[in-house]
């Protein structure tokens, strides 16, 4: 997918969506400002960050070990980062795994778990449209699982897929990979103007969220239309 930042909030709850704030925010998280109508997220992140503007309304960063250690970022702006999975783990080239795929996982959880303990690392952001990019679903699940077996309950483990797969497995063929506490789905459309096509119907547990664009080349009108679909395994 593009560079362009996608919105990726609530992802622990489907009261998340509710304008009654929690009780209590779960993985020690800062609580986001109400100034936005954020605060009754429990988990609010960009795919693009720029923490010197969202700090105070977002809560999680998307980053590296590294920014573990960015006292800007967990201290001042009270933020908890969402480690990247290094591409040591998945080439995306080959749309598969890397023959030691496993040695990569233990290296990377072995650096991260002194930062979960600390309390500076929220978890893992396994990656972007991993299986829409070709990558098999029992790849992806044997990552996640690999990682669940490393870092514990404690860690929060997130991806996202697009909508250009024809469906996810059947449950009971595994369905969503039962490590992942959270994955969000994203939709692209570009319908005709004044067409009746509508964004694809989302699952009920699913949070969708629209945005409509429309440009101009000479006599020639463009409307585009993105819907992010955001779902977690704990609705």
């Amino acid at each position: 997918m593009s560079a362009t930042i996608r919105l990726v909030a609530t992802l622990a709850s489907a009261a998340a969506a509710s304008a009654t704030p929690h009780a209590a925010q779960p993985w020690g998280l800062s609580k986001p400002t109400t100034a936005f109508g954020a605060g009754h997220l429990r988990v609010m992140t960009f795919y693009g960050m720029d923490p010197a503007l969202q700090h105070g309304w977002t809560n999680v960063y998307r980053g590296s070990i590294g920014d573990c250690d960015n006292t800007t970022l967990t201290g001042t702006y009270k933020m908890k980062i969402l480690v990247d999975l290094p591409d040591t783990v998945f080439d995306r080239d080959k749309k598969a795994v890397h023959p030691k795929w496993r040695a990569a996982v233990s290296r990377f959880t072995s650096s991260l778990m002194p930062k979960l303990a600390a309390s500076t690392a929220l978890g893992v952001f396994l990656g972007d449209e991993i299986c829409c990019g070709g990558t098999p679903y029992s790849n992806l699940s044997s990552v996640a699982l690999a990682l669940r077996k490393d870092l514990g309950a404690k860690a929060w483990l997130y991806t996202n897929e697009c909508s250009e797969m024809a469906k996810w497995p059947s449950l009971a063929d595994g369905g969503v990979p039962s490590a992942l506490d959270a994955i969000s789905v994203e939709y692209i459309r570009i319908p005709a103007v004044n067409s009746s096509s509508k964004i694809p119907a989302v699952h009920p547990l699913c949070h969708a969220a629209s945005t409509t664009s429309t440009t101009r080349t000479g006599r020639r009108r463009s409307t585009r239309t993105r819907s992010s679909t955001v779902c977690c395994s704990s609705c």
